[in-house]
């Protein structure tokens, strides 16, 4: 028995996943159902939403796919926008990633390719609003300057602190 209810269980999530992917297209199917209802049911049903004039049936029928058409317009619309900021998300996490296992490599030019491209992904989630990188890249150059005081890299100690002192984004916040 407990087989079938995971079974059921299993096919009711496909369902409701199928449904929210494509909500839009679900929505515009129940209002053009709920007009076309209303239009052949209800007599009065076009002279309230459309006036008195005297219309033909396909100029109603029109207006009602321009009702659906748009439903499915602004709900693509949405769904494109959520899925851009999630691969923008996903692409500053990535270059997080990289620029940060680059500070871990022994060729100097390596770790300050990688505090710059880490300045630039701080510079960038400001701009841009994802999560604030700014103050963990901030901790990140701290580590950096606290690892690397007794070498004898002590450019490299300058360049985070330039980037530090003199941009505004990692000034703390109160």
């Amino acid at each position: 028995m407990g087989s079938k209810k995971r079974k059921i269980y299993c096919f009711v999530k496909k369902l409701i996943y199928l449904i929210l992917k494509q909500w839009s297209i679900y929505l515009a199917i129940v209002v053009l159902i709920s007009l076309l209802m209303m239009w052949h049911y209800v007599p009065c049903f076009e002279e309230y939403w459309f006036g008195k004039q005297n219309r033909a049936k396909s100029e109603t029928l029109a207006y009602i796919g321009a009702i659906i058409g748009g439903i499915i317009l602004l709900g693509n619309l949405y769904e494109n926008a959520r899925r851009n900021n999630l691969r923008e998300k996903s692409n500053m996490d990535m270059r997080f990633k990289d620029a940060a296992t680059l500070l871990g490599s022994q060729d100097t030019s390596s770790i300050l390719a990688g505090i710059f491209a880490l300045h630039q992904i701080a510079i960038d989630s400001k701009l841009h609003y994802h999560k604030d990188y700014a103050s963990i890249i901030r901790e990140i150059f701290c580590a950096q300057i606290r690892e690397n005081k007794e070498s004898s890299k002590q450019f490299i100690i300058q360049t985070i602190l330039d980037l530090l002192v003199k941009t505004d984004i990692y000034k703390i916040q109160k």
